[in-house]
């Protein structure tokens, strides 16, 4: 497990402006800067300033989208964190436009790169496919637990499907010194994303917004709550997770 420790993250936050203006913060986790050119997982964490506009696009490669902090009008929709988006490959989504007091905050997360943003209607040329699922979750308010689990305990709800080409998102809620399991495997990989506590990989302690990611083949280890347990978020992609317009997966 490739696993990023939230203070790494922060670390990197660095200042981006689009061609249009748009200004973000952007923290980049795997691979490079979402857009550019590398090919594995990619995962950053991203911040619009409030002004931003995100206009609707799509992507070559299906998209899994956290939102950890803040609000903003995404599409039809007006969301709250925590809350969860997936996208198929070449379905259009948008706009996002940031709402609310708090500033907004999402993590970007694609098991396979290198991908772009494209625009629409001025991309109509490039979409060969046509639009397929738009997913959304919402993770706090949907998805409440009754209770916190106990010590040594954990309890995992679905988010998104399981759906049969293996898309699924779960919140795992884990009280202290648990082990935490997901079966079965993932069909592609998936990303994991501490949204409250800590979790425990191989003696080290990893602490709020920390990532990491599996990919299909990757030896599995053994991941544990911290010492005031631990919130998780899960994010599987499914086998047909990146094309590039010829049937390669």
């Amino acid at each position: 497990m490739n696993l990023v420790p939230s203070e790494v993250i922060g670390a990197n936050r660095a200042r981006f402006v689009e061609p249009n203006g748009d200004r973000y913060w952007i923290s980049p986790i795997m691979g490079e800067r979402p857009g550019h050119s590398d090919v594995g997982p990619q995962a950053a964490l991203l911040e619009p300033d409030d002004s931003v506009r995100i206009r609707p696009h799509f992507h070559v490669r299906t998209q899994i989208q956290l939102v950890v902090s803040g609000g903003a009008k995404f599409g039809r929709w007006h969301i709250q964190a925590p809350w969860a988006h997936y996208v198929d490959a070449y379905t259009t989504y948008g706009p996002i436009v940031p709402e609310g007091d708090s500033p907004l905050k999402f993590f970007t997360l694609r098991i396979d790169g290198p991908d772009f943003q494209h625009y629409m209607p001025e991309s109509k040329h490039e979409k060969i496919k046509r639009s397929g699922r738009n997913l959304v979750a919402l993770t706090g308010t949907e998805f409440a637990f009754a209770q916190n689990p106990a010590v040594g305990d954990a309890v995992v709800e679905p988010i998104l499907g399981p759906y049969p080409d293996g898309l699924a998102t779960y919140l795992i809620k884990a009280g202290r010194d648990a082990t935490l399991t997901i079966p079965p495997d993932p069909a592609r990989g998936e990303f994991w994303v501490v949204l409250e506590g800590s979790i425990v990989v191989s003696g080290t302690e990893f602490f709020q917004h920390s990532c990491g990611c599996w990919n299909r083949g990757d030896n599995r280890v053994t991941v544990t709550s911290g010492g005031i347990g631990a919130t998780v978020f899960v994010a599987r992609f499914p086998d047909c997770a990146s094309t590039d317009g010829t049937g390669h997966t």
